[in-house]
C-alpha cells in the first residue's frame, strides 16, 4: 500500500461502520463521493474560525478563498455560491465569537493547536496503519494528565436528535471515540480526554444559535476496549486494501434506496449497523469477507 492508503481517518471509520462496500468504493477505488451545500458550508466556517483562532481577525472572501483546507481547497467549497456560503459562514463565526466562545477555547492552562494533524502523533492502528484526520482544537496540560478536544459542528438543528444524549452516545460516536482513543495511545501518561462538540446553528437553518455538550473519556477503558475493536476494524479494511472489493452487489440498498455503490443490504448477505452505534461495526467487519 502507499502511505496515504495506509492513513484511516475517523471518516473512513464512520463509512466503513455504516456500510463497508461504499466505503471499498470511495476509499480503495476513489469513486467520487459529491457533498452537499451545508458540507460547504462547513468547510468555509472551519476556515474562517481556524484563521481566526490563529491571528485574532476575520479573514476576508479572498483570504478564505485561498486558503489550502485540511481535506481540499477551500476554494472548492466556494465554486457554487461562494459569496452566499461566505456570509453564512461568517455570520456563524462571528456569533460565536460574540457569545465568548472563540476566546473560551483560547484560555486552556495548556498546550493548545489549532487543526492539529492527528497523524503527527504516529499512532498506528491494524497492522500499521496511521490515525488520521485534524483536530479542531486540542489542548494537552500535561500537570492535569489530561488532554482536551473541541470540535466543531455545524448542525441544521440543535436538537438532541442530532447530539450525543448520554455518556454512552458520546462512547458511541465513532469520530470522538476515534480521537480520544489515538491520544490515549499517542500519550501513556494521559488519564482523561476531554471532547466538547460546540454545536452551531448554521445561519441558513434558523440560526445561528450554539450549544455545547462535553464528555470526558477515561484512557483506560480507551486503551482496553476501544483500541482493540479499532485494530480489528483496520485489519479489515487492510485485508480490502490489499486484496479485492467483496462482489456481492445485488440492487438498491434496503435502507436508503437506490445507491450509486449498489451495497449488499438487499440480498441480506451483510449486517449494516445502526447509525451511531461504534461497537456494532464489527459485525460488517466479521460478515463483509473478502472475495480473492
Amino acid at each position: 500500500m502507499t502511505e496515504k492508503r495506509r492513513r484511516v481517518s475517523s471518516t473512513q471509520i464512520s463509512t466503513f461502520q455504516a456500510c463497508p462496500q461504499k466505503w471499498a468504493r470511495i476509499y480503495v477505488e476513489n469513486q467520487p463521493n459529491p457533498v452537499g451545500r451545508a458540507a460547504h458550508i462547513g468547510t468555509v466556517f472551519h476556515a474562517i474560525v481556524e484563521f481566526y483562532l490563529t491571528r485574532s481577525f476575520f479573514p476576508s472572501y479572498a483570504a478564505v478563498a485561498s486558503l489550502p483546507g485540511n481535506y481540499s481547497p477551500t476554494r472548492d467549497a466556494l465554486l457554487v455560491d461562494g459569496a452566499g456560503i461566505y456570509a453564512i459562514a461568517m455570520r456563524m463565526a462571528k456569533f460565536i465569537h460574540a457569545e465568548g466562545v472563540l476566546d473560551g477555547v483560547l484560555d486552556g492552562v495548556g498546550a493548545i493547536h489549532v487543526e492539529r494533524a492527528l497523524d503527527s502523533f504516529g499512532v498506528k492502528l491494524g497492522a500499521g496503519t496511521l490515525a488520521g484526520g485534524y483536530l479542531d482544537v486540542l489542548e494537552i496540560n500535561p500537570a492535569a494528565r489530561r488532554a482536551t478536544i473541541t470540535d466543531w459542528k455545524t448542525r441544521g438543528k440543535l436538537s438532541w436528535s442530532s447530539r450525543p444524549r448520554s455518556s454512552e452516545a458520546f462512547e458511541a460516536n465513532a469520530q470522538m471515540t476515534y480521537y480520544a482513543a489515538a491520544l490515549a495511545l499517542s500519550d501513556a501518561a494521559l488519564d482523561t480526554v476531554e471532547v466538547r462538540h460546540v454545536n452551531v446553528l448554521r445561519a441558513d437553518q434558523g440560526g445561528p444559535a450554539v450549544s455545547i455538550d462535553a464528555h470526558v473519556f477515561d484512557t483506560g477503558w480507551l486503551r482496553a476496549e476501544v483500541v482493540p475493536e479499532l485494530d480489528r476494524i483496520v485489519r479489515a479494511m487492510e485485508e480490502i486494501r490489499d486484496g479485492a472489493i467483496p462482489v456481492k452487489d445485488r440492487g438498491a440498498c434496503f435502507q436508503y434506496g437506490p445507491c450509486p455503490f449498489l451495497t449488499a443490504c438487499a440480498t441480506g448477505e451483510m449486517i449494516i449497523p445502526q447509525d451511531g452505534d461504534f461497537f456494532a461495526n464489527l459485525a460488517a467487519a466479521q460478515i463483509l469477507g473478502v472475495d480473492k
